[in-house]
C-alpha cells in the first residue's frame, strides 16, 4: 500500500507469509494517518521487516501481538526506514533477525514506544530494538529475556536521541557486551548534541559475555562531547 494513502486494519490476523524482499506480512511506502489496531502478525518472514515494514509513513499500533516472525537482514517483527511509528499496548515475542534486531529496527525515523513489552527476540545486534539515526521514546515498556549474539542484549542505539522513562529491562543477555543497552555515536549532525536520557528505569540482572552486564554508552572517532546524557533515578 502507498501513494499518500491512510489505510486502518481492525482486528485481523496475517499469519505465515513469505516475501523474498520487503515486509513478510504487510509493506507501506508514503502512507500517513496509518492506524493499526487489535491485529497479529505470527509466523512471517522477509530479508527486510518480517513481520511489517514502513518506508516514508505515519503510523500508530494499538493492542497488538507480533510475533514469531523472521527477518534476514533488519527488523524480524517489524522495520521501518524514515518513518514515525506510535506503538501502545502491544507486544513483539519471539521474533527473530539474522543482523539487526529481532523485535523492531528504526532508520532515520522516530519511534515512540508506550506500554509495549519485548520477550525472547533474538538479533545480531539488538535483541528487541535496533535505532539508527533516528529519535527513540520509551514510556512504561518492559524487556525480558531477549538476545543479541554480539551486541545489545535488549536494545543497540546508533547515533540517535533517546528518552526512556519508567520503563523495566531484565533477564536480557548479550554474548558478547551490553547484556541490556548498547548506546553509541561516532558523527554529530549539524553540531547538535544527541539527547541521552534516562530516568525511573529498572535495568537488571541482565549479562554480557565479555564486556558491560547492564548498559554500555560510549562515542567514538571523535574528542569533543557529543553527548547530552543524564540518569536519574535509575536501578542498575
Amino acid at each position: 500500500s502507498g501513494g499518500g494513502s491512510s489505510p486502518s486494519f481492525y482486528g485481523d490476523v496475517f499469519r505465515e507469509n513469505h516475501s523474498d524482499e520487503l515486509g513478510g506480512a504487510l509493506h507501506f511506502g508514503g502512507c500517513s494517518n496509518m492506524l493499526l489496531d487489535n491485529i497479529s502478525v505470527s509466523g512471517n518472514e522477509a530479508r527486510w521487516a518480517g513481520g511489517v515494514g514502513f518506508q516514508g509513513c505515519i503510523a500508530e499500533i494499538r493492542n497488538s501481538n507480533i510475533s514469531n516472525n523472521l527477518a534476514v537482514s533488519f527488523g524480524g517483527g517489524m522495520a521501518a526506514d524514515g518513518s514515525s511509528i506510535i506503538i501502545s499496548n502491544s507486544a513483539f515475542e519471539r521474533d527473530s533477525c539474522g543482523w539487526a534486531a529481532g523485535g523492531i529496527h528504526t532508520w532515520q525515523g522516530t519511534l515512540k514506544l508506550e506500554g509495549v513489552s519485548f520477550s525472547e527476540n533474538v538479533a545480531q545486534l539488538g535483541g528487541a530494538v535496533h535505532s539508527d539515526w533516528s529519535t527513540l521514546i520509551l514510556e512504561g515498556s518492559n524487556f525480558s529475556h531477549n538476545t543479541a549474539t554480539e551486541v545489545g542484549g535488549a536494545l543497540k542505539v546508533f547515533n540517535s536521541h533517546m528518552l526512556m522513562d519508567s520503563c523495566n529491562i531484565e533477564d536480557n543477555i548479550s554474548l558478547v557486551d551490553a547484556g541490556a543497552i548498547d548506546y553509541a555515536a561516532d558523527t554529530l549532525v549539524y553540531d547538535s548534541l544527541f539527547v541521552v536520557k534516562l530516568q525511573n528505569t529498572r535495568i537488571s540482572n541482565n549479562s554480557a559475555g565479555r564486556a558491560a552486564g547492564g548498559m554500555s554508552i560510549q562515542q567514538t572517532h571523535a574528542r569533543h562531547a557529543m553527548l547530552n546524557l543524564s540518569i536519574d533515578h535509575c536501578e542498575i
